[in-house]
């Protein structure tokens, strides 16, 4: 907590941002665990998942739907991402399981 209040403040140069940053990570170091509905944990968890794959994919997704409108261009991206996630992980997946059905029908 310490190095929270030591390190977070005047880092963004917002207080309101500084402060919501504080809380998230006051709530990651003291609260053990997070009740939520269902479908927001299954939210948070394919977001997590697909999060490199929202990075990577946002810079292509982002300026061309933030010309029309923001929320759209922040969807837009997060969609995006989440499919290209899906898509990789669906091609990797499947190729290593036919390499390895083949190996054992060897």
């Amino acid at each position: 907590m310490t190095a929270v209040l030591a390190t977070v403040p005047g880092f963004f140069g917002a207080l309101p941002r500084e402060l919501l940053v504080i809380t998230g990570l006051t709530l990651l170091l003291w609260v053990p665990y997070l009740r939520c509905p269902q479908a927001v944990s299954t939210l948070a968890g394919v977001l997590a998942s697909s999060s490199l794959y929202i990075y990577l994919t946002h810079w292509a997704i982002y300026p061309y739907l933030n010309s029309y409108h923001p929320l759209l261009a922040a969807t837009g991206s997060l969609v995006a991402g989440v499919l290209y996630w899906k898509i990789c992980t669906t091609l990797m997946c499947g190729k290593t399981w036919s390499s390895l059905a083949r190996r054992a029908s060897s």
